[in-house]
């Protein structure tokens, strides 16, 4: 959001998140809490009772074992699984599983940042399976014996209220989410044709270079102007832009001056490996993300980005264990200096069970018609990414479901991104990528902002198609349009 309205936008979300944290606050835990997830359907406990008494331990105790998952039943790793009234607890591991030792009558909570939390009283059964569904709707939920109970708090949503009649019969406690109905304003853009911005350079610099046909009459330009602006990042990502038509090895010489400008400024690199993956360079663009990585190691975004580069020249099991890493918490464990930010596990999560699914080793694999991530260098920037539909509506941090299923991750202000937008099933027509950039917590100028977009239709599928674009942002760039997808 912008300045204006960030404070009050992170008092909404911090205090929907402590009044979660409250009440797991006493609990011994090894990982980190602030896990996070997203869907959009069902949530369900299910607990499979048995006739028989409880097996309890010589204390009196007993074992409860289980499975937590999300409504497309992939399992929720560090999900915080704790016995209220008590510093005890545990977290599920990586497939979503998890035991305690608890004493019949005793109340379990169970929650995972982004989802609605919820509580159950331990009977006879010592398996108590978890299906949980994001909060994003949807107000505290309790599961008693007697029935489903929500805390109704004034949002603007309809609250719906389950008695015990909803509960199934036969003894298992499974409870059902309806869909809230928000009383939320349409966010339409007006209707109106729509353009995607065609800016220009407009630097002293670039005048008479780009005209000049004779390679080698624009590459003694360059090198008479690069005197000039030999400090600037710009300089060389644009004298690239105008020599990958003319001659491309010569373009890529010209952009690999930026490991020269600080070879230790990790922001500079960072632009530098998104053009090199715009340019379908993967190689180097994984050997600038591992210098960044040295760098930048505190960071949780250092790691997703040499993964996705892994990724992207058939590296699967690299891939694969280092978005793992982000998922699970891993990363973060003996290192608290590292820097965990609120939305990045779901998009990890989304991007590791899309390539498990490309590993056979998920038969569910998350997919989308249309995906659309953006990223940055600069470290703490704010970029809302924003999208409209063929209806029309927008899809954005103030609107983050729309009509059609189009979903939006939580807003990034701080760190590197990302942000993400997903949409299961494409409703045919045109689809627009806008973006607000309200700067940088510190001004840099001489090296303004780049941000990497990267448009994928059918992802995780056989036809999957992905294009990157990289765009440099000023204090000008509101509202505009910058990429169009059609259906």
């Amino acid at each position: 959001p912008p300045i204006e309205l960030l404070d009050e936008y992170n008092s909404i979300i911090t205090g929907e998140a402590d009044k979660r944290f409250d009440r797991v606050s006493g609990v011994n835990l090894t990982s980190n809490l602030n896990s996070n997830n997203e869907e959009d359907e069902g949530a369900e406990v299910i607990t499979e009772e048995s006739s028989n008494a409880p097996l309890l331990n010589s204390s009196g105790s007993m074992t409860v074992t289980g499975n937590i998952s999300d409504t497309d039943g992939l399992p929720l790793p560090t999900a915080t699984v704790s016995i209220k009234g008590t510093t005890m607890g545990t977290t599920t591991d990586f497939d979503g599983n998890y035991s305690i030792n608890v004493n019949p009558g005793q109340i379990l909570q169970y929650s995972f940042v982004g989802y609605a939390s919820l509580e159950t009283t331990v009977g006879a059964s010592n398996t108590i399976n978890i299906t949980m569904e994001s909060d994003d709707e949807l107000e505290e939920v309790v599961v008693t014996a007697q029935g489903i109970k929500r805390e109704n708090k004034a949002f603007g949503y309809a609250v719906t209220t389950l008695s015990a009649d909803d509960l199934r019969p036969g003894g298992d406690t499974r409870a059902s989410y309806y869909s809230s109905t928000p009383r939320r304003e349409r966010n339409k853009e007006s209707k109106k044709k729509l353009f995607v911005s065609k800016r220009k350079v407009n630097e002293p610099y670039m005048i008479g270079i780009v005209e000049e046909k004779d390679i080698k009459k624009a590459y003694k330009i360059y090198l008479t102007r690069r005197e000039l602006n030999k400090e600037q990042l710009t300089y060389y990502i644009d004298m690239y832009d105008v020599f990958k038509g003319k001659d491309i090895v010569l373009a890529e010489r010209i952009l690999s001056n930026i490991t020269e400008l600080d070879p230790d400024n990790y922001e500079l690199l960072r632009a530098y490996a998104y053009k090199l993956e715009e340019t379908g360079d993967f190689e180097l663009a994984e050997f600038m993300f591992k210098k960044i990585l040295k760098l930048r190691s505190e960071d949780s975004q250092s790691y997703r980005d040499l993964a996705l580069t892994y990724e992207a020249q058939g590296k699967y099991d690299e891939a694969e264990t280092l978005l793992a890493s982000i998922v699970d918490g891993s990363i973060y464990q003996d290192h608290p200096e590292r820097r965990r930010f609120e939305g990045l596990e779901i998009i990890s999560k989304n991007e590791l069970v899309s390539l498990q699914n490309k590993l056979k080793k998920q038969t569910k694999g998350k997919t989308y018609d249309v995906r659309i991530i953006i990223d940055w260098n600069h470290n703490d920037t704010d970029i809302d990414l924003h999208v409209i539909d063929p209806n029309r509506e927008k899809c954005y941090y103030g609107n983050r479901k729309t009509a059609i299923g189009g979903k939006m991750s939580r807003d990034m202000t701080q760190g590197f991104g990302p942000e993400e937008y997903t949409l299961k099933k494409a409703k045919a027509g045109e689809y627009y990528v806008k973006v607000n950039y309200f700067g940088d917590r510190y001004q840099k100028i001489s090296n303004p902002t780049f941000m990497k977009v990267t448009i994928f239709k059918y992802y995780g599928t056989d036809k999957e198609q992905k294009e990157i674009k990289v765009v440099r942002l000023d204090r000008t760039y509101k509202n505009e349009m910058l990429a169009k997808l059609v259906f």
